[in-house]
């Protein structure tokens, strides 16, 4: 069997002849002639459509690459975000921490006295299960820092100190990291408290 198609394919004339070996006649029918010709027509659209795919392969690569690209910037951008995030979470609770410490040491220094606060070591202050180092310092007439504990002389006489004396306590402890974090605060106390 062989066909010859005529009828109009792409604004050209075409149709349909249809030979048959077994009977040797050749037949023209509307019906073989439109289903061959959609065929016909089904194809070219095919490979048209083949065609532009193949076109946009490569935009589509580009596209894909380019919003990778911007997801990633954005994923980057969001986990910098969140580091930073937990690192100033953990920076403000041990501020926390060192302002509830730093309450106590104020309110032990009352009660303890000025001669018991220039004279004794500052121990270490623990709060919810973090130690914390402490350091005091006294300013004398001239306005230098002295270190706590001082020291009298032999006769059992400070150094001249103002009336009433700036205590200044600093508190040290260590962050998640590995890094040192500090907070101060100051008291007047006077000599006869």
């Amino acid at each position: 069997m062989w066909y010859n198609v005529y009828g109009k394919l792409n604004g050209e004339q075409a149709g349909l002849i249809v030979y048959s070996e077994q009977t040797g006649k050749r037949s023209s029918e509307q019906g073989i002639l439109c289903s061959v010709k959609d065929k016909i027509m089904k194809t070219s659209a095919t490979h048209k459509m083949a065609r532009l795919r193949r076109n946009d392969a490569g935009v589509t690569l580009i596209e894909l690459t380019f919003a990778a690209g911007v997801l990633a910037t954005a994923l980057g951008i969001m986990f910098g975000a969140l580091i930073t995030l937990a690192v100033m979470g953990d920076v403000a609770e041990g501020r926390s921490r060192a302002t509830t410490a730093m309450s106590g040491v104020m309110e032990g220094m009352r009660a303890a006295g000025p001669m018991a606060v220039l004279t004794s070591e500052p121990a270490p202050v623990s709060c919810d299960g973090h130690t914390m180092a402490v350091m005091m310092e006294v300013f004398d007439t001239d306005g230098e820092p002295m270190a706590l504990p001082i020291t009298p002389d032999v006769n059992g006489n400070l150094p001249p100190l103002p009336e009433p004396m700036e205590i200044r306590v600093t508190l040290m402890w260590e962050g998640r990291g590995g890094r040192t974090y500090s907070t101060r605060s100051a008291m007047m106390m006077g000599m006869n408290q």
